[in-house]
Parts: C-alpha cells; structure tokens; sequence
C-alpha cells in the first residue's frame, strides 16, 4: 500500500507538471539545502570547536552576543527583506517595469543602511553611557558594529533571491561566512592565540566584512548585466507601509531560534539548554529545506500572482510543497534512526536530547505539510493578516513556555515550539485559502489537479 500511495503522489506531481520545471524545482531546491546543510555543518563544527577551545562560559557570552546581532540586523531591515522583496521585485518583473525594481533596490539599500546604523548608534550611545567609569564592554561594540554589515548582507541575498540567482544568494551567506569563521578560529589557535569573546568575534567581524564586499561587487556586476540604466520610480510609502508588519514576522520566523532560546533559559538550566539547542539545531536543518524549497517557489509564486495566473500559481505551490512535505519525512525517519548519534556528535552528555529532538523534527514536518501559506499572504498583498497570526499565537507561545518548561524541562520547551509553530502554519494555511482560493498544504496537489 505504501508503495501504491508513493507512486500515485508521484504520477499526480509529474502528470500536472513539466518535466523542466520539476528538474528546476530540484535543482533549485537542492542546490539552496546544499548550502544551508553545509553552512550548517560548518557551524557545528566552530561550536564544537570553541566549546572545546574557549569553554562553556566564553562560548556563552559570544553566542548571547551573536544572538543579539543577527536579531538586530533584522530589525534593522523594517521587514523589506524576504517577501516584500519577493513582492516588490517579482511585480516589477510581471510588469516589465525596470524602472520600478531600479528604485526599489536603490530605497531599500537607504533604508536599511540607515536604520542598522541609528540601531548601532542608539546601542554604542546606550553602552558607552554605562561605561563612565570603566571600559566599554568590548564584545558588545564590536556587535552592535557588525549590525550594518549583516543587515546589509542579508538584504542583498534577499534581492538575488528575487531575481533567482541562487548561487549569489546563498553561497555568501550559508557557505562562506561560517567556512571562513571556522577556518580563521582555527588558524588563531594553531599559532597560539588565545580564544576569547573578543578575538573570536572580532574575527567574525573580519570576515562578515570581507564577504559583504565581495557579495556587494559581484551583485552589482550582475545587476549591470541585467539591468539597462534607467530612471528610477520610488514608492516609499507603499514600500514601507507594506513591510512593516512583516518586520514581526521576520523576528518570529528568522529569529525564531533565538528567541526560542532566551525563553528557554528563563526555566532551563545551562546544561540542559545546551542540549536543547544541540537539539534545535540539528531539528531545524528540516527547517532549512523548507527555507530552500520556498527560496524557490516564493519568487515564482510572486510573478505569477501578479501576473493572475491562479492555475500555475496552485500548481507551483503544490509541486513546492509536496518536495518539502516528502523530504521532511525522510528527515524524521532519519532522526528516529541515527538521532542519537548525531547527538553524540555534540558529546555524550548530548544524547539525552534525542526525544526533544523528534518533537522538533515532527514540528518541522507539520510546517513542511501546511505549506508557504503565510509567503502566499505576503506577496498577495495580506500581510496584515498574515501578521495577526503571528502576533497572536506569539503570546501562546509564551504561555506554553511558561506552563511546560518548568514542568517537563527541555521536552516541555520542544512541544511549545511544536504547539506554536503547528498553530501559526494551521491559521496562515487557512487565511490562505479563504482569501487566495489557493491551497498551500500538502492536499495543495487535489486543487492542481482539477
């Protein structure tokens, strides 16, 4: 039966699809994973490798810190990063209207420079004011320094996303950062430097810069080549209007971890939230196929919304979806299985984690099964709703915080994320379908097929 069941999904994906776009989907799709399952690799190994160099107390402070950065940067980005770019750009290309994706990358690139650096200015102000009588607290400047770079550097994997050139989108970001932090760690300590917050972070800063400049020129060069000079049309308003609510989104879909963790370390104890976070990270990697596949289909989704080709946008969504559905299930087979020693790669203290862990993958499955509901709104123009999702279940996620993890420690923690993230996917899901007339879940495949 099972066997009956995989054959029939697959003559309905390849009967309502073309065979070059499903190699695309693929590709694409693969290609993104690929980065992100290496980046994620490379992580692993500078946390293994600076817990054992640095320790427990320093990997901390610098982790905290990190944290802070990559939470700021996006604010910092007023939400015009990831949809709204998707959106903005992909109507400009519906429209063949140059002229409006000219000014759009021009305003946004103003934007966010200029609010990570009132966001960098306020926190230097706010660090060296509680600093009169002793030194600034070095880790904290060199963070709220790197807030423009990364801001920056995620807002131009954004717009190379949009155009689909998955290589410059993220190759700089998921593959060369962390590779270059881990090699640059690793030469410190072979020539006997000593690994602190300080002289770790501040390599990271070195290296965030070099690869923003890099991705700066090539991204230009490649604009140069697809783009004709032009005059440049400018809707702030709309612009910002539009991404704003999208801002809360961001912070509770990207920054999702992190604000995961800080919750977590209101109840948990150190070491079990090491574990949880071992866990978290391993879980997600699930989660980053589904970044992958939606890298993919997002875009595409955008310019056939605009263009008002409902069928092909069901059938894209459906053929996305069915691809992180699957492959989510593999993944969870493959945590069952081998769950315990991919924690032990972390240590064996680690393997106590592994129940936590197949929570978080079943939460990453039923993500992966409602589809990009809450990417469909936001490229539709519904990002209003879209938002009331996410600011209402952010309270629920609190309140299981509070009610699980104290009671059922990091398992607790795991079935709040479970809870929260299967409650903001079911309502995204069903907006989707009542405003869209869309499908995005894994039943998408029914509604392509009539």
């Amino acid at each position: 039966r099972l066997t009956s069941l995989v054959t029939a999904l697959g003559n309905t994906v390849l009967r309502y699809s073309p065979t070059s776009e499903i190699k695309s989907l693929l590709g694409g799709a693969s290609f993104g994973f690929a980065c992100r399952l290496v980046g994620a690799a490379s992580t692993f190994i500078a946390q293994i490798v600076l817990a054992r160099w640095m320790g427990a107390d320093a990997l901390g402070i610098y982790v905290y810190a990190i944290s802070w950065c990559l939470l700021l940067s996006v604010v910092a980005s007023l939400g015009l990063t990831g949809p709204a770019t998707f959106r903005f750009v992909g109507k400009g290309l519906a429209e063949n209207n140059e002229q409006a994706i000219a000014g759009f990358m021009r305003r946004g690139t103003q934007i966010v420079l200029g609010a990570s650096l009132l966001i960098t200015g306020i926190g230097l102000l706010f660090v060296f004011s509680f600093a009169v009588d002793q030194a600034p607290n070095l880790v904290a400047v060199i963070t709220l320094v790197l807030v423009p770079f990364f801001a920056l550097l995620y807002w131009m994997a954004g717009l190379a996303q949009s155009l689909s050139w998955h290589a410059l989108a993220f190759l700089p970001s998921l593959v060369f950062r962390p590779i270059s932090l881990l090699l640059a760690v690793v030469i410190m300590w072979s020539l006997g430097a000593t690994l602190t917050p300080v002289s770790v972070i501040s390599a990271q800063a070195v290296t965030i810069v070099v690869v923003m400049a890099v991705q700066t020129m090539l991204l230009r060069r490649a604009l140069r080549q697809r783009f004709k000079p032009t005059a440049r049309e400018y809707d702030t308003s709309t612009w910002v209007r539009t991404a704003l609510p999208m801002l809360a989104m961001s912070l509770l879909m990207h920054s999702f971890l992190e604000l995961k963790l800080i919750l977590d370390g209101q109840y948990l104890p150190s070491d079990e939230l090491g574990v949880l976070n071992a866990a978290f990270r391993l879980g997600f990697l699930i989660m980053w196929g589904i970044v992958a596949t939606n890298a993919i289909t997002v875009p595409r989704s955008s310019k056939l919304y605009a263009a008002g080709d409902t069928e092909a946008l069901q059938q894209t969504i459906a053929r996305g979806t069915q691809l992180q559905f699957w492959g989510s299930i593999l993944a969870l087979i493959g945590f069952i299985f081998g769950g315990r020693w991919l924690l032990s790669l972390f240590g064996t203290e680690f393997m106590v984690g592994y129940q936590a862990l197949i929570i978080i993958a079943i939460s990453q499955v039923v993500v992966a099964g409602f589809g990009p509901g809450s990417h469909l709104l936001n490229i539709s123009g519904h990002q209003r709703q879209c938002l009331v999702v996410y600011l209402g279940t952010a309270p629920v996620l609190i309140c299981l915080h509070f009610l699980l993890t104290p009671r059922f420690g990091m398992h607790g923690a795991a079935f709040a994320a479970l809870g929260t993230l299967a409650l903001q996917s079911f309502f995204a899901n069903l907006i989707t379908v009542r405003r869209l007339r869309i499908t995005p879940s894994i039943l998408s495949f029914r509604s392509a097929a009539k």
